[in-house]
């Protein structure tokens, strides 16, 4: 990410619309006001993520409609609403990847799947 506005911002997944509510990032990466590219890395696992009016994490990650990223300095404060800001974004190269887990779950159904054969 790139900020070339006069202020840091605080990037957050929020989810929208989910089954079992709302959850956002319980931490946010911060994107200093300096104009240089940051890498950041945004986790979705249950410890990643903070109620603001979820129920069922479960529910919602299961089958979630719109993932959303947004400004948030204080998820708590807002109930997940956001925070105002003027400024100016750069995204590049946004990818969603597994977890681990999910990822090693994957290559052993891969190998089921060719020894099957």
């Amino acid at each position: 990410m790139l900020n070339t506005g006069t202020l840091p911002v605080h990037i957050r997944l929020f989810t929208l619309f989910g089954l079992g509510g709302d959850y956002t990032s319980a931490s946010a990466a911060v994107i200093p006001a300096d104009g240089v590219w940051h890498s950041i890395s945004l986790g979705v696992q249950l410890a990643d993520m903070v109620s603001v009016g979820g129920f069922d994490y479960n529910a919602t990650f299961g089958n979630l409609p719109r993932l959303m990223i947004r400004h948030d300095a204080d998820p708590a404060g807002g109930q997940g609403a956001g925070d105002p800001i003027n400024g100016v974004l750069g995204f590049d190269n946004i990818k969603a990847v597994p977890e681990p887990a999910t990822l090693g779950l994957l290559g052993l159904g891969g190998l089921l799947f060719i020894r099957r054969r």
